[in-house]
């Protein structure tokens, strides 16, 4: 991309998104895995943030920061306005999102455990406008909503060898991003997740 992205990461889980959060953020695990690449949770967005950096902007946050579809009677802060520093929302602000030279950054919607994406998650993400979702998940099943995207980038010419990215699970076990057994109170009996899914657009 000529311009650094912003990367909105997302699950529905405060632990999966305070782990991921906590190895990718400076001093993580994996951080040095990120060029340029500076990582912050949402409620630190500011607009003059993603206009001043050079570096892609990574924004961590639970679906319950922005899922409520009555957006402008609501509660959720991400819709509000705080008057004494902006007149324009987190929300708002992200769909803006332009650099010092007024030109549109672009968004990447990261959504883990995107069996969990809903068609209202869905709907109200798709008003940022984003460039690209990459949606990961074991146990993939695409919301109705989202599905009409990805049938319409089939309709396109898209294959699904260019759509999916499998991930075998051994590979993801040996980063301890899975654990392979789980063990439960009561019982000895040994679960494995199937490899994991990645949409992308």
């Amino acid at each position: 991309m000529s311009v650094a992205p912003v990367i909105l990461w997302l699950s529905r889980g405060k632990v999966v998104v305070r782990q991921s959060f906590a190895n990718l953020a400076p001093g993580g695990k994996y951080h040095d895995l990120l060029d340029n690449m500076t990582v912050m949770p949402l409620a630190e967005y500011r607009p003059v943030d993603v206009a001043q950096s050079s570096d892609a902007l990574l924004y961590f946050a639970t679906v319950g920061t922005f899922n409520q579809k009555d957006k402008e009677e609501g509660s959720l802060t991400i819709f509000q306005s705080d008057i004494d520093e902006t007149e324009t929302s987190i929300w708002d602000a992200l769909k803006i999102r332009t650099d010092v030279n007024d030109v549109r950054r672009p968004l990447i919607v990261v959504y883990d455990e995107g069996h969990n994406l809903s068609d209202q998650q869905t709907d109200l993400l798709m008003e940022l406008e984003p460039d690209g979702f990459l949606v990961a998940s074991a146990t993939m099943k695409l919301p109705n909503r989202l599905n009409i995207e990805v049938e319409a980038l089939k309709r396109a010419g898209w294959t699904e060898d260019t759509l999916i990215t499998r991930v075998d699970t051994s590979a993801v076990v040996a980063e301890d991003l899975v654990k392979a057994p789980s063990t439960w109170p009561a019982t000895t009996r040994r679960w494995r997740r199937p490899s994991p899914t990645c949409w992308r657009r």
